[in-house]
């Protein structure tokens, strides 16, 4: 079952949508996904939370909206610690989210953002790898040696090469991630990308072009992995 309560530190754990417009966000994902949205801007399927939404503290910054990965941490000071020593940028120390948990945001080294989770309360999201919700976290990145490096050490990861431009993050000895080598051609920045399962990734796409999505990537089979799309949201 996707249901949980409970994650090993080093697991990705929580996503939130980033973005000035929170109402167009709710409406499009709201209609693709059918997720219901409380007053907070948490979504929940099943009566159990998935995602959230949310606006950057800065509200004149010119940041496109994007998802915030967040990977659950047994201590988040210490972790922030350890990955300003490696060169990462702290763009939020660690604060308590009311009786929740604790969280952190950093930028690392190859100027990706990404989230810290110390949990207290919540664990993060209550559902996953169901029809909706989160089952992936993807690293896309034109230095796949500085990435491995940075994260391997901060949340002792180890990895796995998949095929000739593909590695697997492993916490423990289950996979935690991706991490894929874009080609020198691409000029997209580095980012961690999330992946929702999905019943059908054609209906998928189809519907969330009529929401007003754009594709980036149609879908396709993958051997030995699935059926997947790359979607851009409005």
């Amino acid at each position: 079952m996707g249901f949980r309560d409970s994650y090993p530190p080093g697991t990705f754990c929580w996503i939130q949508h980033m973005t000035h417009d929170r109402q167009a966000t709710r409406d499009y994902y709201g209609a693709l996904f059918d997720w219901a949205f409380d007053e907070t801007g948490r979504a929940a399927l099943q009566e159990r939370a998935v995602a959230g939404v949310g606006a950057p503290d800065d509200a004149s910054t010119t940041a496109p909206p994007h998802w915030l990965s967040f990977v659950s941490v047994e201590d988040a000071d210490t972790t922030v610690q350890k990955a300003e020593g490696l060169g990462a940028q702290i763009l939020a120390s660690p604060v308590d989210v009311g009786t929740s948990g604790r969280m952190a945001m950093l930028r690392d080294p190859l100027g990706v953002n990404l989230a810290l989770w110390e949990p207290q309360q919540s664990h993060g999201a209550q559902l996953v790898n169901q029809h909706g919700s989160l089952c992936w976290n993807e690293l896309l990145t034109h230095d796949a040696v500085a990435a491995g490096s940075f994260y391997t050490t901060l949340f002792d990861w180890t990895i796995e090469p998949y095929g000739d431009i593909y590695t697997v993050f492993m916490n423990g000895d289950r996979p935690g991630g991706g991490l894929l080598t874009l080609d020198e051609a691409d000029g997209g920045p580095s980012t961690w990308l999330v992946y929702f399962m999905v019943d059908d990734c054609d209906a998928v796409h189809d519907r969330s072009n009529s929401l007003g999505g754009r594709v980036q990537m149609p879908p396709d089979d993958w051997p030995e992995i699935g059926r997947g799309a790359v979607l851009i949201d409005p």
